[in-house]
């Protein structure tokens, strides 16, 4: 597969990183426990934007004004990638996830920047029927789990600590225009994704997948289709169905007081 361009990331700092010297990954390594993600520790980032509030606002204060003009890069990693660039890594035990929109997954040391492993997946050459190809934004990690909603209409679990295939579910048909291009969000013991594609038809929907097993667990639609006739009736005009199908493609959020979980559509 080519390539439009080159991108990449840049780590910028004062000299005041830390890291546990002389550790592999797996013995460093700590669960990512609903505790952690409820309460992460200030230099983590352990979903798309940092909590369930999705403020992504982080309470480091190390760099302020007075120090600022002193960052330099640490390191450096360039990344092949398609003509978007848009992912929001994950931090987690020092490991920094990525995922790009050409279907890689890659973790980085966040201190040096050494790649620890890469998940490649390898894309049939039609994939650019998916309105979501191209478009990666990020990854959700739960336990010691990675989880990716794949441009190919796929939920993969991957080892957070090797990259290794769990499992993937079938999530749709990429031909329709069908596609994930936003980070799944893992609480209750369930992933919750939406996808892309209303923008050419396909018609809305969230869902709710086992985190253990990735079976489906609920459906809850956003646009009728016509195997749904009582739903599908209910549009005044069947002709606003298509083609905005209000697709859930972007940021979920979750109150675990009310257990509910909130998302928008296009």
């Amino acid at each position: 597969m080519k390539y439009a361009r080159w991108c990449g990331i840049a780590i910028l700092a004062t000299g005041l990183a830390a890291t546990v010297d002389g550790q592999t990954l797996s013995e460093s390594w700590k669960p990512v426990t609903s505790d952690r993600v409820l309460h992460p520790d200030d230099g983590s980032w352990l979903s798309y934007r940092r909590t369930y509030d999705a403020t992504a606002f982080s309470p480091l204060h190390q760099i302020d004004s007075t120090n600022v003009n002193q960052l330099r890069a640490v390191w450096t990693y360039a990344v092949p990638d398609n003509s978007r660039w848009a992912p929001e890594p994950l931090i987690a035990n020092g490991v920094m996830y990525l995922v790009q929109g050409g279907g890689r997954v890659t973790a980085l040391d966040a201190v040096s920047g050494d790649t620890l492993w890469v998940h490649d997946r390898r894309y049939p050459a039609d994939i650019v029927a998916s309105q979501a190809f191209g478009r990666a934004r990020g990854l959700a990690i739960y336990d010691d789990v990675i989880y990716w909603g794949t441009a190919d209409t796929h939920l993969l679990a991957l080892e957070a600590r090797t990259g290794k295939l769990i499992w993937e579910t079938s999530t749709g048909d990429y031909h329709d225009a069908d596609g994930h291009n936003h980070a799944p969000l893992v609480a209750d013991g369930k992933v919750f994704i939406g996808h892309a594609g209303g923008d050419l038809g396909v018609p809305g929907r969230m869902r709710a997948f086992d985190a253990k097993t990735g079976k489906l667990l609920w459906t809850t639609r956003t646009a009728p289709t016509r195997d749904d006739p009582k739903a599908y009736a209910s549009w005044e005009k069947h002709d606003t169905i298509r083609p905005a199908g209000a697709a859930p493609w972007n940021s979920i959020t979750y109150d675990p007081e009310l257990k509910l979980v909130y998302f928008g559509t296009g």
